[in-house]
């Protein structure tokens, strides 16, 4: 389990893995976090993102963890979801805001460093996202905000679909089957 202890201002990664829970800080003094998200990894590594002034991963094992910046954006601390391809490269899907404007960004480490797309340039407030990479690394991201979107990407390419003109209450989950 990975959250925001808002009272500690952490945040707290537990597990029971052990038979019994315990929780580890990853990161002090941490306000105003917009979201987080949770994904393991090849051979078990875990992967932890959280928005709160810029983008932050941690990666590791219980007791075993590095934390990195990835995306600088003080503006930032809007909902984050975060998938892993078949060789462990993390792929998120984040909105960002400035000032009124908002944008939909994708970030990836697949080439070894951290690079960064739009994929909605007047996405107005998601107050949701989820994302989702398939066996053949396409990605998908449904997220809420004003009516319900779904972006899929094919070879760098992104299709834009309107869902729903009505706002969805609570987040958005997406997977995809196989049969479709």
């Amino acid at each position: 389990v990975f959250f925001q202890d808002v009272d500690n201002k952490e945040i707290v990664f537990m597990t029971g893995a052990a038979g019994s829970w315990a929780s580890e800080s990853l990161a002090a003094g941490v306000e105003h976090v917009g979201g987080t998200a949770l994904s393991a990894g090849p051979g078990g590594a875990l992967h932890a993102c959280w928005s709160a002034a810029g983008i932050w991963c941690a990666t590791g094992i219980s007791g075993a963890w590095t934390t990195e910046e990835i995306d600088i954006d003080p503006v930032s601390t809007g909902p984050i979801d975060l998938s892993l391809d078949a060789t462990g490269n993390r792929h998120l899907a984040r909105f960002s805001t400035n000032g009124n404007a908002g944008s939909l960004r994708y970030l990836t480490d697949a080439s070894g460093d951290w690079l960064g797309a739009t994929v909605d340039h007047q996405a107005s407030g998601p107050i949701a996202v989820s994302f989702f990479l398939d066996r053949q690394d396409n990605a998908s991201i449904a997220y809420a905000g004003n009516g319900l979107r779904y972006l899929a990407g094919l070879d760098g390419a992104w299709a834009d679909t309107f869902a729903g003109a009505a706002t969805p209450g609570g987040d958005p989950s997406i997977a995809i089957s196989a049969v479709c």
